[in-house]
């Protein structure tokens, strides 16, 4: 089973949320950043949890959102993802951005070398291809 984590500032609600429940039901495994209403422990979450599910990662997913670009939060979870695909150890790092949301801080522009499609559908075709 492809174990897929969709990065997302807002993983509850918008595309993000569509994007995580069409992968769970085309069977994929999915991970994701916490939700906002989760009691996180912020240091836990850097230091150990964030990096213990992105070595269960087999694709890497930025959900792009109005603040994803303004977030160290996502900008960590990305980071740690690009070292692990240097590595080997995640086979692909795409971006999902439907809305077409310009990014236009040059830290986060690293991270969006690929595109999914932006119908649903068509990015679960394209995972099984990944």
């Amino acid at each position: 089973m492809t174990r897929v984590f969709v990065s997302s500032c807002t993983i509850d609600s918008g595309h993000s949320s569509a994007l995580v429940d069409k992968l769970l039901a085309e069977g994929f495994e999915v991970l994701h950043s916490p939700r906002k209403d989760q009691r996180v422990n912020w240091g836990d979450w850097y230091h150990r949890d964030s990096l213990n599910a992105l070595d269960q990662t087999d694709i890497f997913i930025i959900a792009v959102t109005e603040n994803w670009q303004f977030s160290t939060w996502m900008r960590h979870e990305a980071w740690e993802a690009e070292k692990r695909l240097r590595a080997g150890r995640i086979r692909k790092m795409l971006s999902y951005n439907p809305e077409n949301i310009e990014v236009m801080a040059k830290g986060m522009l690293p991270f969006l070398t690929e595109r999914l499609p932006d119908a649903l559908e068509a990015v679960a075709a394209a995972l099984r291809q990944k």
